[in-house]
């Protein structure tokens, strides 16, 4: 999507891991994936510069089947000061887009999350709406941008 000298903007593809299956995880596999690869992988293939970057640079992570834009860092220094801008409420912010199907009773709302490692030294974060010694804060603002109800018989129509 994007690239400067510091990072690369990436689209992920739905159905790809952001990063790459522990070596646990593939000696246990034995039929090979059904899906995509991980974002990781695919950094390490096309981009041989990341290899000393931990996790090929990538400072955040998306769920398996959501598609979006992620960020690598090209080296070391850039992906702790990414890192520190996305954890500041100052630094980098997100924006998805959703899709829902069903009723919505509101056209917005926010809510608090607490995010913390799994364990001490994992990259991996668990959420919580529950504050725990180790959680960092976190909120979520959402609104609605547009909203059409599909009808038997007929095509679109804006409410």
């Amino acid at each position: 999507l994007a690239e400067t000298a510091a990072w690369i903007a990436i689209n992920k593809p739905p159905m790809w891991h952001s990063v790459a299956p522990g070596l646990r995880r593939r000696v246990q596999q034995e039929d090979p994936p059904r899906f995509g690869g991980s974002v990781e992988e695919w950094l390490r293939e096309t981009r041989p510069e990341l290899e000393g970057v931990r996790d090929a640079g990538l400072v955040q992570r998306l769920d398996f089947v959501t598609s979006g834009c992620m960020l690598a860092a090209k080296d070391t220094a850039s992906r702790a000061a990414l890192e520190e801008q996305i954890m500041s409420h100052e630094g980098i912010r997100k924006k998805y887009l959703v899709l829902v199907e069903g009723d919505v009773d509101t056209l917005g709302s926010r809510f608090e999350l607490f995010f913390a490692g799994r364990y001490r030294g994992s990259s991996k974060v668990s959420v919580s709406s529950r504050i725990s010694p180790r959680a960092r804060p976190g909120s979520c603002t959402w609104s609605t941008i547009h909203q059409t109800v599909l009808e038997t018989g007929g095509g679109p129509k804006s409410p």
